[in-house]
């Protein structure tokens, strides 16, 4: 009897699929290059570097006079902080009709590259919010798990650690699909869009509680990070 081969054991299949996405990826770095290289987010990166400083040394100071149990608490502040430094400035620099999907993709074109899509464009604004987020709120963590005096606290703050980086990356995600809507929904002012669509719904989700928004969402979400930083302390 002959045998068949499913088509996730196809040969090759499973290379292709990785190999269109490392392009993806490596497509949609493209797409946020020049973005990432101007004035805005080389400012936004500068200051998550600040935050990030601020996070240690708040984290150590708070050891160092014998607080180490708010130690968690402070580093959750500080990335309550990042979380809105990339929000407000750092996906408004990625976003500007010079630095667009389109407008890549016309100078890609002439190295040969196809037309980049809104995948990619995705991919790439993602890669470089999660990274931002995570240099800039990661190291007062970090630390405070460092400084454990305790076996079981280490653990909890090693749990700590793996919800705080699930927390910003699916904000890194959420802040790249609404850049990426913003782009498609108003090209010529993506800037604009996208801060209307993350803070309008939080305003009207103020007076109308069932009105779903990305600061409200993760407002809850970080509520919830607070009551494990708040266990571990």
């Amino acid at each position: 009897m002959a045998r068949t081969q499913s088509p996730s054991t196809l040969p090759g299949r499973g290379s292709s699929g990785v190999r269109r996405g490392r392009s993806l990826f490596w497509l949609g770095l493209l797409t946020t290059q020049r973005a990432a290289d101007g004035r805005r987010f080389r400012g936004a990166r500068l200051s998550g570097w600040f935050v990030a400083l601020s996070g240690v040394i708040s984290v150590a100071l708070a050891v160092w006079i014998g607080a180490g149990d708010v130690a968690d608490l402070l580093s959750l502040r500080v990335l309550a902080y990042a979380a809105w430094l990339y929000a407000l400035l750092g996906l408004p620099a990625l976003l500007h009709p010079d630095f667009s999907a389109t407008t890549v993709s016309e100078l890609s074109r002439l190295r040969g590259i196809s037309e980049i899509g809104p995948t990619a464009r995705g991919l790439g604004l993602f890669a470089r919010l999660g990274s931002g987020l995570l240099l800039a709120s990661l190291p007062g963590i970090c630390l405070a798990a460092f400084l454990s005096e305790t076996v079981s606290l280490l653990g909890l703050r090693a749990l700590l650690i793996v919800l705080s980086v699930l927390y910003l990356l699916l904000l890194a995600a959420s802040l790249a699909t609404v850049g990426v809507l913003a782009e498609r929904v108003m090209p010529r002012a993506p800037r604009r869009t996208a801060l209307a669509l993350i803070i309008v719904p939080y305003l009207l989700g103020l007076a109308f509680p069932h009105v779903p928004s990305v600061p409200g969402a993760f407002f809850w979400a970080f509520e919830q990070l607070l009551l494990v930083g708040g266990y571990v302390a």
